[in-house]
Order: structure tokens, then C-alpha cells, then sequence
């Protein structure tokens, strides 16, 4: 696919999995350089602020944890909760681990300001669209699929980190990258599980200790600093991608 100026928008997404504050700056300062918007879906504290500074390109939304054992809370309204207190202003969500289900996306329209979810991953499939999801709320959810992401192409046969592998769109083109995956440009997952399995709260993991492991040649972290080339006169925030339905 080529990805010019004249193409659909480009949304970079990051969902933040309660990175380090270093991994997360890196992203935002490569954005920023190149003024190129992105949303962050926010697990935890880390770097909020920082992020803030920039409302002209960074949009931040929740990323729910609704795993057992979720540090977010027990329930689909105590995880609801704990994420609008992070994010007061999120409209656009995305659940972790793409956790999902009809009673959780209608707790969501009502008990929260959410208007978009992007909590669908169709990988590598073309021309995809979002759509307008009723379910007896007072509202619909605007549900935006997206097409890529850098942990699952870790596992995919018989593709590659170049942008030729992306699916050509029609309307938009949405990606997913994780702070530590694209710092360590970690092309096989093995440079995270190894931070992980040493540091169990991975944001706390030493910026020297990540910085060991960085690899260099293809890898997300390569794939990352493309498409932000890529994106730079047509990107977009999940919020803004509402004309397209």
C-alpha cells in the first residue's frame, strides 16, 4: 500500500499497557517532531500530563482493563470508573487484551461519555469500515475497526514490518503500537518478555535496562517512524473520525 498525502487519514493508536514514562516519551516526541496527531488509550498515570500539553495533535482515551485480577477494579462499572477518573475528557476507548461484549459496551454509553470504540482488530484485511453500534442506549457507540498492530504482526507468518504490508483503505487506515515493543523495536516479542519477566511491574522497568535490549533492523520500532513519515500530511485522532461513517 502506498501511504501519500493524497490517501485516506491515517490514525496512529498506542495503547499506553502502563509503559514506562521514557517509552512513552520517545513516542510522543517523534509525534510532536513531526506533527503528526495519534491517540494514547491510558491505562495508568504515567505521562497524562505530558501528554496533555499537546490537545492540537494528541487525543487521550481509556484503555479498560476487564481482565480478573484487573488493578482498574472488580467490576465493568468499577473499571468504568477508575478509567474516566485518569481521563475525565476521554470519548474514545479500547478495551485491553480487546476484552469485549455487548453488556460492557452498553455500560459503557451509559455510564460514561464514550462515543467511539476501537476495540475491533480485523488484521490485515482491506478496506474496512467503522459503524454505528445500537444497543438500546440513549446513544449509539461508533465502533472504528482497526487493521494492524505490532504484537500481533510479531506473530503472524509471512508478513513483514514494511509498510507494503498494510491493507489498502478506503476510508481510513487505524494502526496499534505499544510504547515498550516500538522502544525496543522488538521485532519477536522476546526483548518484553525478558524486561517483564524481571521486572513484573513493567513501569518500572529501568530505562538501562530496556536500552540493552533495543534492537536494531526491522521491527516495530522502524515500522513506527515510517508511518509517522507516511502520516504526515493527512493523520487524525480517533475522535475526529467521525465524517467517515
Amino acid at each position: 500500500m502506498s501511504l501519500g498525502k493524497n490517501e485516506v487519514p491515517i490514525i496512529i493508536t498506542i495503547d499506553m499497557e502502563w509503559a514506562p514514562g521514557y517509552a512513552v516519551r520517545w513516542m510522543v516526541e517523534r509525534l510532536w517532531e513531526n506533527s503528526v496527531k495519534a491517540t494514547f488509550f491510558a491505562t495508568d498515570l504515567a505521562e497524562i500530563d505530558y501528554i496533555r500539553q499537546f490537545p492540537e495533535l494528541f487525543e487521550l482515551g481509556i484503555h479498560p482493563n476487564f481482565l480478573p485480577g484487573s488493578d482498574h477494579g472488580e467490576t465493568t462499572e468499577e473499571v468504568l470508573e477508575f478509567c474516566m477518573k485518569l481521563v475525565p475528557e476521554a470519548v474514545s476507548m479500547r478495551t485491553h487484551c480487546l476484552v469485549q461484549s455487548t453488556p460492557i459496551l452498553r455500560k459503557a454509553l451509559d455510564l460514561t461519555p464514550i462515543e467511539n470504540d476501537c476495540s475491533l482488530l480485523l488484521p490485515f484485511t482491506p478496506n474496512v469500515s467503522g459503524h454505528k453500534l445500537y444497543l438500546g442506549a440513549a446513544r449509539p457507540l461508533n465502533r472504528f475497526p482497526f487493521v494492524w498492530e505490532d504484537d500481533v504482526t510479531q506473530m503472524t507468518p509471512g508478513v513483514d514490518w514494511s509498510l507494503g504490508c498494510m491493507p489498502a483503505q478506503d476510508k481510513y487506515l487505524m494502526v496499534n503500537f505499544h510504547p515498550l515493543t516500538v522502544y525496543l523495536n522488538d521485532a519477536r516479542g522476546e526483548s518484553y518478555r525478558n524486561l517483564k519477566k524481571a521486572n513484573p511491574k513493567i513501569g518500572n522497568t529501568p530505562k538501562e535496562a530496556a536500552d540493552k535490549l533495543i534492537s536494531s533492523g526491522p521491527g516495530p520500532q522502524k515500522t513506527f517512524l515510517e508511518i509517522i513519515a507516511a502520516a504526515k500530511n493527512n493523520s487524525a485522532m480517533v475522535k475526529e473520525l467521525g465524517g467517515t461513517l
